[in-house]
């Protein structure tokens, strides 16, 4: 419960500071499945998941990943939250011995390119990190996400102008590789 209160209010805390001003609704918390997800101005839908430690590559020089596991509850849960609204996916992935965490955010267009989000199967994705680069995401047979590491100040920005102007939020060009 210690990693899911730190890791969980680190994100809540940081989307909180990004944007002032706009509701953030917790909609479901499930800290046996380091999952939670909100509503965000009350149209637009949020997962946090986190994993507490990163796992060391060895053939990337000072390369660290996480592994996040989507159950096929999970999986149905992401649909049903998806119906509602648009669902944007946030990867916290800490370094409990560092006391720091990447925040890495995928917008809702984004989450269907690396998730098959029809499937009922159970699912995963990976999250790498290397030294002073973007963050990448991919999942297992399927397209790899360049991701910045300013994810969530950035997806909240847009999302605000998108907010005041009445259209869907904007979310980057993906940059994909791989099939």
């Amino acid at each position: 419960m210690q990693d899911f209160d730190l890791f969980h209010g680190l994100l809540l805390a940081r989307m909180a500071r990004a944007a002032p001003g706009r509701s953030l609704h917790l909609a479901e918390v499930e800290p046996a499945e380091a999952w939670t997800s909100l509503t965000l101005d009350g149209r637009l839908g949020v997962v946090i998941r986190h994993r507490p430690l990163p796992r060391k590559l060895r053939r990337k020089d000072g390369g660290i990943s996480w592994r996040f596991a989507f159950t096929a509850e999970q999986m149905e849960r992401l649909r049903r939250l998806g119906g509602a609204a648009p669902v944007a996916l946030a990867l916290v992935c800490g370094r409990r011995a560092a006391g720091r965490a990447e925040a890495c955010l995928l917008a809702p267009r984004e989450v269907g390119v690396v998730l098959d989000t029809v499937s009922f199967l159970a699912q995963g994705l990976t999250v790498l990190a290397l030294p002073r680069k973007e963050l990448w995401v991919s999942a297992r047979g399927r397209t790899r996400l360049k991701v910045p590491r300013r994810s969530v100040a950035d997806w909240l920005a847009a999302s605000a102008g998108a907010r005041r102007s009445g259209r869907a939020p904007a979310t980057p060009p993906v940059a994909r590789t791989g099939g």
